[in-house]
C-alpha cells in the first residue's frame, strides 16, 4: 500500500492510526501544510465508497457540503 508522507508522518507521530489500509486521501497539501480544496470531490468519495474504502480524508472545505453526502465511508 502507498501511502503520503505526510500521512506516514503523522500515522509515525501518532495523530493518525497506524493501519491505514482502507483510507483514502483526497487534497492538495501546500508548503503551509494546510490541505486545499480539489475539483471532484463527490465522485472521489462516490468512487472510494464503491471500491471498497472505509475512511475518506478530504480538505475540511470539502467535507460537509461533497464528500459526506456518500453514506458508507467515514469522512
Amino acid at each position: 500500500m502507498h501511502y503520503p508522507v505526510a500521512a506516514t508522518l503523522l500515522a509515525l507521530g501518532g495523530q493518525l492510526p497506524a493501519d491505514l489500509d482502507g483510507t483514502l486521501f483526497v487534497g492538495e497539501l501546500s508548503l503551509d501544510g494546510s490541505v486545499r480544496h480539489v475539483n471532484g470531490i463527490l465522485p472521489m468519495a462516490h468512487l472510494a465508497q464503491a471500491q471498497g474504502y472505509k475512511s475518506l480524508f478530504v480538505p475540511v472545505a470539502d467535507a460537509p457540503p461533497e464528500a459526506a453526502l456518500i453514506q458508507g465511508i467515514d469522512v
